[in-house]
């Protein structure tokens, strides 16, 4: 008899269970989850002064570390349009790392200003979707 009502407890939560697993992620979410991550960098970021490092090198290690912060958080933006946003400025913030890392000089690069173009308008994209600012 439990057995009979325990496999009956099983099949009406079964429909639940798969229409949560279906279920989509709000915007306001999925911007949660950024914010989070932003302030972590913030915060991580506090004791760091850019301006003092010595190398562009120690700067892209830097960069790669607060991107590692970003894409973790990337992992549970499940939301269409705000995963789209965040991956476009997550690209952005690779191809900055890769310019530091293969170019001596990458601040007089041509790339260089292309990449901050597009990471201000990739910004601004998602900015305008979660409704937040990068510096809180």
């Amino acid at each position: 008899m439990k057995r009979r009502l325990a496999a009956t407890a099983l099949i009406l939560m079964l429909p639940l269970g798969m229409a949560a697993c279906g279920s989509t992620q709000s915007t306001a979410d999925a911007c949660k989850e950024i914010a989070t991550a932003r302030d972590a960098v913030l915060k991580e970021s506090e004791s760091v002064d850019i301006s003092s490092m010595d190398s562009q090198q120690e700067y892209a290690d830097f960069l790669t570390k607060m991107t590692g912060i970003y894409k973790e958080s990337a992992k549970n933006v499940t939301n269409k349009d705000v995963k789209t946003a965040f991956k476009d400025v997550l690209d952005d913030l690779d191809k900055l790392i890769n310019l530091l890392n293969t170019n001596e000089n990458a601040s007089a690069s041509p790339d260089y200003e292309s990449i901050q173009d597009n990471m201000d308008t990739h910004g601004e994209a998602l900015n305008n979707l979660c409704g937040f600012t990068w510096d809180r």
